[in-house]
């Protein structure tokens, strides 16, 4: 190799490098709703299922949306983009809050503080509006 090939080398292992790396940096929204999509969408049918198994025990409830909100906590970990990290994981908290007004409910639905769960479901459903508005209404699909 000849110095100028080497040097043109070196400039384009750089400039490689670099766009990589701003790449990385900035995350488009598009990128990281699909990235949040993908890494959540096994769990769809898992969700489905345990719903179904789950609609007379508050605790088993409790217990799928503290799963919920763990595996969109881990998603959201893996996305660079920041409104769309900050929306899954607003996402997050209100899951693990509606987690906790079931656990309280001591396994009997009658036991839900009513005025404590409209407040969590009103907060998730902004915070899952913020999301959509960003992704899209069907990004899980």
């Amino acid at each position: 190799m000849t110095f100028t090939t080497k040097t043109i080398s070196a400039l384009a292992i750089t400039g490689i490098t670099l766009s990589a790396l701003v790449g990385c940096a900035s995350q488009s929204t598009a990128a990281a709703c699909l990235s949040l999509g993908a890494d959540l969408a096994p769990l769809q049918a898992e969700l489905a299922e345990t719903t179904a198994a789950s609609t007379s025990d508050t605790d088993k409830l409790a217990d799928m949306m503290s799963k919920v909100a763990k595996s969109y906590s881990e998603a959201a970990g893996k996305v660079s983009n920041e409104e769309v990290r900050a929306a899954a994981n607003g996402l997050t908290t209100a899951m693990e809050d509606l987690a906790q007004v079931y656990r309280d409910a001591d396994g009997e639905f009658m036991n839900i503080d009513s005025e404590k769960i409209g407040t969590v479901t009103e907060g998730m459903t902004e915070d899952l509006t913020a999301l959509s508005d960003l992704c899209g209404a069907d990004f899980m699909q």
